[in-house]
């Protein structure tokens, strides 16, 4: 995240668990899959940006764009969804293969 710079995200929780984040043009920036986070019945997301402790940044501005598929797209549609989205609002930081 950088201030004042519009980013994308892509969040994906695949049938097994795993969660996978996409940010700007594609780029697959986490993989997380402990037990957790498989256990779980449902995924929750409780607030963009950082936590309350240490010293992640909090995200503020607007939100532009968010939306939830009821179905596993799968990593290569989340790829490309984080493109599309990263042309639609003009996120260019990383060049666009």
């Amino acid at each position: 995240f950088v201030a004042n710079t519009p980013t994308v995200y892509v969040i994906r929780r695949s049938s097994s668990g795993n969660v996978v984040i996409w940010a700007d043009n594609g780029i697959k920036i986490a993989t997380k899959g402990n037990a957790a986070i498989k256990a779980g019945s449902d995924f929750r997301l409780g607030r963009l940006g950082g936590t309350t402790e240490g010293t992640y940044i909090e995200m503020e501005g607007n939100l532009g764009e968010f939306g939830i598929y009821d179905a596993d797209i799968g990593n290569d549609a989340c790829e490309i969804l984080s493109k599309e989205l990263s042309r639609k609002w003009g996120v260019d930081r990383h060049p666009l293969s």
